[in-house]
């Protein structure tokens, strides 16, 4: 402010109240003093500031006035301006006639009599409390924007209008692979980052800039440090004022999308090779939903209904398969959803191909079933071929009957004249051991041929679940009451041929009549993998380490000798093993050895 002319405020006697409403017509509050530092006057916008009445400042001193903290600097202050006669100019607090402490600019000025001596100073108090509160909420917000900035996961550039990057943040260096001070300057398409988008178009950064509006695109990058490849989501937003055409500046935005990139192209090929694989069997294969729709099927399936995939999908299973419109009753799905397992069985389609189907429950990964795989195999031939099999069986076991029927009629013929010689002979005559030889070759001959009524069924039936437990109380009934049975096999079924029962029979026997002094018989299983083991032990005297092998040989024992060689057989035909582990006088203890997918508990 400059120094008003060299002439007294107070010496206009030609005018005196002139000075006063000339004052007071400014809005801005005004006073002056004289160089004792005491208020001379003030304009009505001063005393409505400070909410004093003029009578109560004119005559006054700020310590009369204003709080002595105030107080004390707006003397120093006045003192450091008429000691150095010009303008000062300060921001300080005030007190307000309201009460309130406000900010304020104090521009003042030393004014002169007519002799050219300091007389007083002039000042006015600018209030600029909103703008200075306006810069600390400005202040508070970068601080926060800049904090925001610093620490967003999202990576953010900002561009000038040509592009070049004027800032970033954090994220952003780690995605761009570059600091800062490297960034400051560069474009986004600048060639260290070989930045192509996925669909060939422009970069979203140029293409903001050219069309004012905002781009956003999937734009691949090489780390220019690691020379990585990065996938990164880019969305600029160009940012214009006063309608200029051509954006002054632009935020881009970075989201790193790596990771999720390269998971979804490693499930696509993942999905890709098992659909190349489950398109390269001959087995049937449908993936339905919960509601019976078909959601996907292989090359084979498509081919054996000779409908097209694309007229399968989203079709209920029973409308394609069998053209019904509703659930078959032969459905295995309400079975899978009863038992929580998978169900299998055979299938007959119209042109009488026959195929196994297994119906498996597909579950979400919090156990819910979700849906139903199908897989089958056609087993036409190798039905036809079993039934062969099993009529011809059939046949041979007839022919063995009517056989064994004629044999043993020849024996009992051959036993009575066997008989009637031994009666005609007497008792020292050198023919009656030969007579004897030939009753016991008779006999065992016998033996033989009733043996082989047992055992005429092998393989003529398939192999089919078994309840353990079922067999063993059919069989254990050839176990004497004086030796104690116990078992504890639980619910447990095994896939084997139906003469399994004759084999636990055998093998109670063989514990009965050649066990010695058996008074416990047992079994029990364990499960374990790759096989469960059922034992059957006693705790008779047991087989010589040197028989443990021999007793499943064809001969070996003291009657037929075919005991425990066909129970051998009766088990193999199905898979299973058999063994001797007992310890020589301490029992005998026969393992059969069962494969994993050859039992299972049983079913409902």
């Amino acid at each position: 402010m400059k120094s008003p002319p060299n002439n007294s405020l107070s010496g206009q006697d030609d005018a005196p109240g002139f000075l006063q409403r000339l004052v007071d017509s400014i809005s801005i509050p005004l006073f002056y003093k004289d160089t004792r530092q005491v208020y001379l006057g003030c304009n009505t916008a001063y005393t409505e500031f400070i909410g004093l009445q003029k009578d109560e400042i004119i005559g006054k001193t700020v310590y009369d006035i204003f709080p002595p903290e105030f107080a004390e600097t707006y003397q120093i202050r006045d003192t450091e301006l008429l000691a150095n006669a010009g303008v000062q100019q300060y921001e300080f607090s005030f007190r307000s006639g309201d009460g309130r402490t406000r900010r304020v600019v104090f521009y003042k000025a030393t004014y002169a009599d007519r002799s050219g001596n300091v007389a007083g100073l002039v000042g006015i108090v600018l209030d600029i409390t909103e703008q200075r509160n306006a810069e600390e909420r400005l202040r508070h917000s970068e601080e926060k924007f800049r904090m925001l900035f610093e620490t967003m996961n999202q990576g953010v550039v900002y561009q000038d209008a040509e592009g070049g990057i004027i800032d970033a943040n954090p994220a952003a260096e780690a995605i761009l692979g570059l600091a800062r001070a490297r960034l400051l300057g560069k474009t986004l398409t600048d060639p260290c980052w070989d930045a192509a988008c996925e669909d060939g178009e422009e970069h979203p950064a140029e293409a903001a800039l050219q069309s004012g509006i905002k781009s956003r695109k999937l734009v691949g990058i090489r780390d220019p440090i690691s020379d990585e490849e990065k996938w990164v989501m880019t969305s600029t937003i160009p940012q214009g004022g006063n309608k200029v055409a051509q954006p002054y500046h632009q935020f881009t935005t970075l989201v790193d999308l790596t990771t999720e990139i390269q998971a979804e192209r490693a499930l696509q090929h993942s999905e890709a090779e098992k659909a190349l694989i489950l398109n390269s069997v001959d087995e049937v294969m449908i993936y339905l939903d919960s509601d019976y729709r078909i959601i996907w099927i292989n090359d084979a399936t498509s081919i054996l209904l000779g409908i097209k995939k694309e007229e399968i999908i989203g079709r209920r299973c029973y409308e394609v398969i069998w053209g019904g419109s509703e659930q078959c009753p032969w459905c295995r799905i309400p079975r899978v959803v009863e038992s929580g397992k998978a169900v299998s069985d055979d299938v007959t389609l119209g042109d009488s191909r026959i195929f196994h189907m297994t119906t498996y429950p597909v579950r979400d990964e919090m156990g819910a079933m979700v849906g139903y795989i199908e897989k089958g195999i056609d087993v036409t031939e190798i039905t036809r071929t079993r039934q062969a099999l099993e009529e011809a069986n059939r046949k041979l076991a007839l022919l063995s009957g009517i056989t064994r029927h004629d044999i043993l009629n020849l024996v009992m013929a051959l036993t009575f004249y066997n008989g009637e010689v031994e009666k005609g002979l007497p008792k020292d005559s050198e023919l009656a051991p030969l007579v004897g030889k030939i009753k016991e070759t008779t006999r065992w001959i016998e033996e033989q041929i009733s043996f082989t009524r047992d055992y005429e069924d092998l393989g003529v039936h398939g192999a089919e679940w078994l309840r353990v437990s079922d067999l063993l109380q059919r069989a254990a009934t050839v176990i004497p009451g004086e030796i104690a049975y116990t078992e504890s096999v639980g619910d447990l079924e095994v896939f084997a041929d139906p003469l399994l029962e004759k084999v636990f029979y055998n093998l109670f026997e063989n514990a009965a009549s050649h066990g010695g002094r058996v008074t416990e018989v047992s079994v029990s299983f364990v499960p374990g993998d790759p096989t469960g083991t059922i034992a059957i032990e006693d705790d008779g005297v047991g087989v010589p380490t040197s028989e443990k092998e021999r007793i499943f040989q064809k001969g070996v024992g003291r009657k037929t000798g075919l005991g425990l060689f066909l129970s051998k057989e009766v088990l193999e035909i199905s898979g299973i093993e058999i063994r001797e582990t007992g310890g020589e006088g301490e029992g005998a203890r026969f393992e059969i050895l069962v494969p994993v997918g050859a039992y299972r508990s049983g079913q409902a």
